[in-house]
Parts: structure tokens; C-alpha cells; sequence
């Protein structure tokens, strides 16, 4: 198997060994917060964000990922939760949009975590 730097963003994604349910698995295993979390059937309790910046956070991380299962399920459970727009949707998947200067933070920390993760994402 080449090194993970070699493969392209898409495989990188879908052959890691921590892709899909193995990434969450992975994540619940050191974080004995989120397992405890998880365990109680409260994954998404009241954290440090807002629901708003917290569902930003994971929509722009899914379309990035191009994980289209779980940015639909956040969209529909959460969006109307967060007041997102039909826009605001929209621009969690390409990039654009006006947003608040506090959003648009974590936006970008959003996308160089994910940058840092996998590579350089394709725009």
C-alpha cells in the first residue's frame, strides 16, 4: 500500500482505515468524554458552540469530506434548529456565502483541520 501522502484526496478518504464508522469508532475510543456521551445516547449535548456554529462546523467538515449521508442528516435534524438558509446550506458545501466574522472563523478552522488531516482539499 503507498503511503497516505500518495493517495488522492477521494482515496484517501475512503480507504483510510479510520473512513466512514471506523473515524467515528476511532474518535469515540480517545475521547472517554464523547464515549461516556455516546454510551448515554447524548452525543450533541450543550458543548463550548452555539447549535448554530457547532452544525457549521459539521456541515462545511461533511461536504468537504464529501460525505453526503451525514451532511443531509445534520441538514435535516439540525438546520431548521440552527436557522441556516437555503443559501447558507448551499454555501457549506461550496465554499461561499456571507457570513459573520465569527462564523466565517470557524469556517476556516473547520477547513485546515480537515486540510491537516487528509491534504489539500480540492475547492
Amino acid at each position: 500500500m503507498p503511503p497516505l501522502r500518495r493517495w488522492s484526496r477521494t482515496a484517501r478518504c475512503s480507504r483510510s482505515p479510520c473512513s466512514g464508522a471506523s473515524a467515528a469508532w476511532a474518535t469515540l475510543a480517545r475521547s472517554p468524554r464523547g464515549f461516556k456521551k455516546f454510551r448515554a445516547g447524548a452525543l450533541l449535548d450543550e458543548g463550548p458552540l452555539s447549535v448554530r456554529h457547532r452544525e457549521l462546523v459539521i456541515l462545511r467538515t461533511c461536504a468537504l469530506a464529501g460525505n453526503e449521508y451525514e451532511w443531509g442528516v445534520h441538514v435535516t435534524f439540525f438546520g431548521p434548529l440552527a436557522g441556516f438558509t437555503e443559501g447558507q446550506l448551499a454555501a457549506t458545501v461550496h465554499g461561499a456565502g456571507n457570513w459573520e466574522a465569527p462564523e466565517a472563523a470557524l469556517l476556516a478552522a473547520a477547513e485546515q483541520r480537515l486540510a491537516a488531516e487528509i491534504g489539500p482539499l480540492a475547492r
